[in-house]
């Protein structure tokens, strides 16, 4: 199986920012833990980190086609959250409406869910730039 990992925002944008973090750079923190776990596994390719994919992909073409799965990483920030009031905390998946299946991601929300992170679910989305590449337009596992 190959997988491609992509960090989300990145290349002067920053994402969400708060506690003296910013979702870009954490993105790309989790993107190493996650490929050195996963590469036991499978083949697994990080997109380039020092782009900023939504830009990238909003001017340029990417063939997505030679992965079997692409996992694009994010951090959102809840305002006024610093407790976690339970409706905005946790972790979810995105997916596009055309997935056929969601057993992988309900599998790994179920791990993280282990970790202490409430499990918000999959949730099917039609209005993100990228999933409507890969998924969308290329049909590849997003």
């Amino acid at each position: 199986m190959k997988i491609l990992l992509i960090p989300g925002h990145g290349d002067g944008d920053p994402g969400a920012i708060g506690n003296g973090f910013n979702e870009a750079d954490l993105t790309r923190e989790l993107l190493k833990l996650i490929k050195s776990k996963l590469s036991k596994f499978a083949e697994v390719s990080v997109f380039n980190i020092n782009k900023n994919p939504y830009t990238f992909l909003k001017r340029n073409k990417y063939n997505f086609k030679k992965y079997d799965y692409v996992f694009e990483i994010h951090f959102n920030a809840a305002a006024y959250d610093r407790t976690g009031d339970g409706r905005t905390t946790g972790t979810e998946i995105l997916v596009h409406p055309n997935e056929k299946t969601v057993k992988v991601e309900k599998t790994i929300l179920k791990r993280i869910e282990t970790i202490g992170f409430r499990n918000r679910g999959v949730k099917v989305r039609t209005n993100l730039q990228n999933m409507n590449i890969i998924k969308g337009g290329q049909n590849v596992s997003y």
